[in-house]
């Protein structure tokens, strides 16, 4: 067969012939409904056993917790109980071995090389807000300046009026340069840098 004929019946093949509809497999004793995927944003590949050494001990799960490699720096992190994914998942960001640990919830109709790690959550201190300013409304403002707000923390717990910084929680695009700051333009008073960490 010469090769324009075989270039010619390429050309004719349509997306649609090579499309297969599958049923989901519905009984599956081995699918969780209760698995992290993490991938270790580190200049280096860490050791498995490091990884899974670093969570255990960080995480205590009350059940068993099995950890497994996907590939490169992203893990599987299975639960056997869904309070132990719940405490994992909502205490995070974690650091392992000097990498950050990005953590998000897996759905089984995903591969996990669909799950977008560009965006990882961290709790981030205004310092320097005057107390005229000092307000949810504008804690979220500043948040949303970041990128997208996940929760506030203003209640007044831990020192109250006296505390030296705000937080509030955002998920950051950790590929886009992080913001050090503002400046707040003031009524009759100059512009006051307020700098986050």
């Amino acid at each position: 067969m010469e090769m324009s004929n075989i270039v010619n019946r390429t050309t004719e093949v349509s997306c649609l012939d090579i499309r297969l509809e599958l049923p989901p497999n519905q009984v599956n004793p081995n699918l969780s409904q209760h698995n992290l995927l993490g991938e270790l944003i580190s200049s280096k590949v860490k050791g498995f056993n490091s990884v899974k050494d670093v969570v255990l001990k960080a995480w205590r799960p009350t059940c068993a917790l099995e950890v497994e490699r996907l590939g490169g720096n992203v893990y599987l992190f299975n639960f056997q109980h869904k309070a132990d994914l719940h405490k994992a998942f909502l205490r995070r960001p974690w650091s392992i071995r000097g990498g950050h640990l990005i953590l998000k919830k897996w759905s089984p109709e995903l591969t996990w090389l669909e799950i977008d790690f560009s965006l990882s959550s961290f709790w981030v201190q205004v310092h320097s807000l005057p107390r005229l300013w000092k307000s949810e409304d504008n804690l979220k403002a500043i948040g949303r300046k970041l990128e997208v707000v996940l929760e506030v923390n203003f209640n007044g717990k831990g020192g109250g009026e006296w505390r030296r910084f705000t937080r509030v929680r955002v998920g950051l695009d950790i590929s886009k340069p992080l913001i050090l700051g503002f400046f707040l333009p003031r009524p009759n008073l100059k512009d006051l840098w307020i700098s986050l960490k």
